[in-house]
């Protein structure tokens, strides 16, 4: 499975980028390149490029197989540490520092995971004037007061998380997530969005636009994916986030 994994990787980081969409209208089979999930249309493509159309369909596949791969996986590593509690990786994290150093463990342990997950940097967004204006617990700048409580709280409960960490969805664009979260227990990666405008037209319309990429890349509501909302008589509280966090996080 790792294999396959790796290969469906390989595969996306060298065939171009977009979504292939397919007409059929009275028998006849058109081809469009959607170079964004905004891109409902997509541009025609001439069936003499063949080339294009197969890479198109091929990004489609290898994109939707490592999805189904990473959860067949992550199903998997939940059975085992319910049943037999990881063996490989307890044994490897029992082991003496200077042996550990010799050995490429068959199972990472999740703590490991977290800790190289944490290492990758995390290049900023280019901030405009006053987008940042709450200074969290652990440094970083933040843009609002939920987003500040989401922060200190997933801090508290010692959850690792990025803060707009890029998440590239299967359009092949970067999204820019308010928190990409590591579960301390199973290492499974979830994103969490908070919306807090939704009297905003043209921003409901990005929140609606970013959804839907996210789904077309396979994360849902619980599933990969935690969506909060607040408005200014409704706002996200701390206990709240604590139930999310204990629901899906633990």
């Amino acid at each position: 499975m790792q294999e396959s994994i790796r290969t469906c990787k390989h595969k996306l980081s060298i065939l171009p980028s977009g979504i292939l969409r397919i007409s059929e209208t009275k028998g006849k089979v058109c081809y469009y390149h959607r170079k964004s999930f905004q891109d409902k249309n997509g541009k025609y493509i001439s069936k003499k490029n063949t080339r294009l159309i197969k890479q198109l369909a091929e990004r489609e596949y290898y994109f939707k197989t490592l999805l189904a791969l990473e959860e067949e996986l992550r199903a998997v590593d939940a059975l085992l540490s319910i049943k037999i509690n990881h063996p490989a990786s307890t044994v490897y994290k029992s082991m003496n520092p200077s042996i550990k150093s010799m050995i490429t463990p068959l199972e990472e342990p999740v703590s490991d995971a977290i800790k190289r997950w944490q290492s990758i940097p995390n290049p900023p967004m280019e901030p405009w004037e006053g987008s940042y204006v709450l200074k969290t617990k652990r440094g970083e700048y933040v843009r609002s007061k939920a987003e500040y409580n989401i922060a200190n709280t997933l801090l508290a409960e010692k959850i690792p998380y990025k803060y707009e960490a890029p998440f590239m969805t299967v359009d092949g664009f970067n999204q820019r997530p308010d928190f990409t979260i590591m579960n301390p227990t199973t290492g499974q990666i979830f994103i969490w969005e908070h919306f807090g405008m939704l009297d905003r037209p043209d921003y409901t319309k990005r929140m609606i636009n970013k959804l839907g990429a996210y789904e077309l890349s396979g994360l849902f509501p619980g599933n990969g994916l935690i969506v909060t909302f607040d408005d200014g008589s409704h706002p996200l509280t701390v206990d709240h986030i604590r139930q999310i966090i204990d629901k899906l996080l633990r």
